[in-house]
């Protein structure tokens, strides 16, 4: 049998095709120029072997609480290709925005948040502890330090020169105690100015100047960096009595942690009464529970995972709603509290 050779207008058409299919999976695996962070459904993690009241009070047990902290999945995307398979399985790009980022640079990246999430668990681990040594009446001597840098955007040109670690304590010689000092110092100044910045640097004070490049989500000028006062207990290592090890990040947990230190200090009171709670939300110095990021995905997460109840953070009521309707939620009871107080005479009522 006679093979019949390609015409010359075929191995066109056909070459023509072996391009293009070329072209598109290099498309696919072409890495972003940003890496993208992706989120799905995750799960629920017990609270018992991450506290320890103990240091706090010799009376306090280690009880089994039946108390979980919701997290969500997260993956760093590399390509166009990881994008489409992790659509598959149920990851989505969410939006990140923050008011402290770049007017001119666009929000904070996704490797941003991851970052700061890091940055923050130290100062998360000492709310949560405040926050049930309030609750139980314990008046525990503290020290604050003046404003520490904790992180830098990516995208933020201004406040190159400062560094993670540095203790802001003068701004154009006035005398810094917090953050709100520092933006009220600014609230006047304008792209292209220059303001001097005294700072602890490995137990050194030194001078930095600081150029305003950009202003930030809000259009007020800042320093660039992320700060916060770092607290610290007399006597008494933050790191005995909360245990979170590189893996986590964020502060959404520090609700639920609280509640467990809670139960640990009174452990003749049955919080749970044998359900199995979950819970999320960001914990104030004083007990308040503050917003957080990917409720929806948490409140999926923990009625797949079979949680009798999930604490959410009150104000965040309408996403709540939002995601019973959206994913047909029906088997879990969803009670928004504004503070500890609450859940826990919900749970003890």
């Amino acid at each position: 049998m006679k093979i019949r050779k390609p015409s010359v207008k075929q191995m066109a058409v056909f070459n023509i095709c072996a391009i293009i299919i070329l072209i598109f999976l290099w498309y696919l695996v072409r890495p972003l120029r940003i890496p993208e962070l992706w989120t799905a459904p995750g799960n629920i993690v017990s609270i018992d072997p991450l506290i320890d009241a103990k240091p706090i009070r010799k009376e306090s047990r280690h009880i089994t609480t039946n108390l979980y902290m919701t997290y969500v999945k997260e993956t760093e995307v590399n390509s166009r290709w990881e994008k489409f398979t992790l659509g598959i399985e149920g990851f989505e790009k969410r939006a990140v925005l923050q008011s402290y980022a770049s007017a001119a640079n666009g929000d904070f990246t996704e490797r941003d948040l991851n970052a700061l999430g890091k940055a923050l668990i130290p100062y998360m681990k000492h709310d949560i502890i405040k926050a049930a040594m309030v609750h139980e009446n314990i008046d525990w001597p503290e020290q604050i330090s003046k404003p520490i840098v904790i992180f830098h955007p990516e995208k933020f040109k201004t406040g190159r020169d400062l560094q993670v670690g540095d203790e802001v304590v003068a701004l154009n010689g006035a005398e810094i105690d917090s953050a709100d000092d520092i933006n009220l110092l600014l609230k006047d100044k304008k792209v292209g100015d220059t303001v001097i910045v005294k700072v602890i640097r490995n137990q050194h004070k030194q001078e930095v100047p600081v150029t305003i490049k950009e202003l930030d989500m809000r259009g007020k000028a800042t320093l660039g960096v992320y700060m916060k006062n770092r607290f610290t207990f007399d006597g008494l290592s933050e790191d005995d009595v909360v245990s979170l090890d590189d893996s986590y990040s964020g502060e959404s947990g520090g609700f639920i942690l609280a509640l467990g230190l809670i139960q640990q200090l009174e452990p003749n009171i049955d919080f749970s009464k044998g359900r199995k709670i979950a819970g999320t939300g960001a914990i104030s110095r004083g007990g308040d529970i503050q917003p957080i990021g990917n409720l929806d995905l948490k409140v999926l997460t923990a009625s797949r995972e079979n949680a009798d109840l999930f604490f959410y953070p009150k104000f965040q009521e309408d996403q709540v709603t939002t995601a019973v309707k959206k994913y047909n939620i029906h088997n879990i009871e969803l009670v928004g509290v504004r503070n500890l107080n609450e859940a826990i005479s919900y749970l003890t009522n």
